[in-house]
């Protein structure tokens, strides 16, 4: 590990920071018990946002997602987050052969370390700061249906390689939270949001299934230093 201070910190390079950005994430860590941190994530999209694209699948643009648990979380999204560096001392590194592999848009990187992490470090709390924000850049390349369903797809894969040795309990709180909005919500802005839903939902399950099948245990991934 290169990085010599004491908190570090992580955005995406095609996000900007909002000027107070570190003095409100750093200033978390004055909890000793805290040791990680994510803050919200902001959709600037290049072109107008989808009418497919609901705010609760906003995480397929590496964004802040309406139906996120906003308390204390088992991860934060990559684009906006910090941790202590005792915490890489005591979980390792990020296993990076679970994250992006040429055209194959596996991911949590991050889930699967805090999920390490939160093993053996029981009492170590990782939170979020909603004052702790990120801009992050939407190309209207990503924002096709075409994507949507390739990044769902390798979702629910790289969360399937996970399932296998950690309990998922968020992404059935998020389930749950996504029928209930859609429910809740009136009926015209309901069809507008069911098509997207839907097919995301599916593609997300689809991938699940296909790496329940074929895909090799999570612990035949090895570290690799940062």
């Amino acid at each position: 590990m290169k990085s010599r201070g004491e908190i570090i910190a992580f955005i995406d390079d095609d996000a900007w920071a909002e000027k107070d950005w570190i003095e409100r994430m750093t200033r978390n860590f004055e909890d000793e018990n805290v040791f990680g941190v994510g803050g919200k994530i902001i959709s600037v999209f290049d072109s107008k946002r989808p009418k497919w694209l609901a705010e609760e699948l906003d995480w397929i643009v590496g964004c802040t997602y309406k139906g996120m648990k906003e308390e204390d979380i088992r991860n934060p999204i990559g684009a906006n987050m910090a941790f202590r560096r005792e915490a890489f001392e005591i979980a390792g590194f990020f296993k990076t052969e679970i994250g992006r592999y040429g055209k194959k848009l596996l991911g949590s990187e991050e889930t699967e370390f805090c999920l390490r992490l939160k093993k053996l470090k029981p009492d170590g709390k990782i939170i979020f700061d909603p004052s702790a924000v990120v801009c992050h850049r939407v190309p209207k390349d990503i924002c096709s249906l075409r994507y949507a369903l390739k990044r769902a797809y390798y979702e629910g894969y790289s969360k399937a390689i996970l399932s296998r040795e950690f309990d998922l309990g968020v992404e059935k709180e998020y389930l749950r939270a996504l029928i209930k909005s859609f429910l809740s919500s009136s009926l015209k802005l309901r069809f507008s949001k069911s098509f997207g839903i839907t097919v995301v939902a599916l593609s997300v399950g689809t991938g699940f299934i296909s790496a329940k099948i074929f895909a090799k245990p999570l612990k035949d991934f090895k570290d690799k230093s940062l």
